[in-house]
């Protein structure tokens, strides 16, 4: 044998180890893993084997993705559409129903209490005017003193507690009432002649004729110190 044939028989043997060794390559496992897209993967189809002498390989049979069930698409929750009631009931007590008020008209207040001045308070403002009536007129100072000397009149008359503290009280309450009263000297006139405190005394018919006539027929009628005006004592109409 010849050294270039020899050559050519060791070429030929290379190439077909070659082919063989491409072949084996061919025949491995051609299982393709799909991804689990539904709940169970499928399995992918086998790859064909290839020739082993070099020839081109046949394709596989299997498919080439697995046809795994499709996972069950889950059904989204549906948002609750209730709202809550609030219970109709007031934390704590119950609250009441409301009340109708009442159509009656409110009763009327009591007329308040007359505001009773000192005994010095009261005669020297009712002498401011009284002192100057023309028929009886005298100084201020001379009617103060007439006006406020009641009380030492009653001492010396009265012997009874009681009935000389009544007397004192409604003096007072008449001549306080004439000082807020009757500030003008027309409301004045002098008094009849007798044993009079003043010489003056308020005109008929004045807002203190139920005061200066309740003092009036006191003294009068019983045994006080017969200072009031005679006058005044014939319109009181005292029992």
């Amino acid at each position: 044998m010849s050294r270039n044939k020899l050559l050519t028989i060791v070429l030929a043997l290379s190439v077909s180890a070659s082919l063989y060794a491409c072949g084996d390559d061919d025949d491995g496992d051609g299982q393709s893993h799909a991804g689990a897209g539904g709940s169970t993967a499928g399995k992918g189809g086998s790859a064909g084997s290839g020739a082993k002498s070099g020839g081109t390989g046949k394709g596989g049979n299997g498919a080439a993705a697995g046809q795994g069930e499709a996972g069950e698409i889950g059904y989204a929750g549906a948002a609750g559409a209730g709202v809550g009631v609030g219970g109709d009931g007031a934390g704590g007590d119950g609250a009441g129903g409301t009340g109708t008020g009442g159509t009656g008209a409110g009763g009327e207040g009591g007329a308040a209490p007359p505001v009773v001045l000192t005994l010095d308070e009261a005669c020297s403002t009712a002498c401011d005017p009284a002192h100057s009536l023309a028929a009886c007129s005298t100084t201020l100072s001379v009617c103060i003193t007439a006006c406020t000397s009641y009380p030492a009149l009653v001492a010396d008359f009265v012997t009874d507690a009681a009935l000389a503290t009544s007397l004192n009280q409604d003096y007072r309450a008449a001549i306080s009432c004439m000082a807020q009263h009757l500030p003008d000297l027309a409301q004045y006139a002098c008094a009849a002649a007798g044993p009079t405190v003043n010489t003056w005394s308020p005109v008929a018919a004045t807002v203190c004729e139920d005061e200066l006539c309740k003092w009036t027929c006191l003294d009068a009628s019983d045994g006080g110190t017969l200072s009031v005006d005679e006058t005044v004592y014939n319109r009181c109409n005292c029992p």
